[in-house]
């Protein structure tokens, strides 16, 4: 739920900031994208599907239904994402 808001709040923001600047040049890149970066991603990313795995785990849930639902919802976001993505 808490995640829930801060994205929800985290979308505005961006959709706020875009509004704003509609001639503005767009902003110089903040950092590289290194292996390193995407090491401690790949990390984090672990760590919170175990998580969420125990705690499903740990409450009475159909998890062939969660994984189903999870993964669904991961390729329509994913999908989504690269068509908002491509460059005209």
């Amino acid at each position: 739920m808490i995640l829930g808001i801060i994205g929800g709040n985290t979308v505005c923001e961006g959709v706020a900031s875009i509004r704003a600047c509609r001639g503005c040049e767009p902003a110089p890149a903040k950092g590289e994208l290194t292996l390193w970066v995407l090491f401690v991603q790949a990390i984090a990313t672990a760590v919170d599907a175990f998580v969420i795995g125990v705690s499903l785990r740990a409450q009475v849930v159909d998890l062939a239904f969660a994984m189903c639902v999870i993964g669904l919802t991961t390729a329509v976001c994913c999908v989504f994402a690269l068509l908002l993505g491509r460059k005209p």
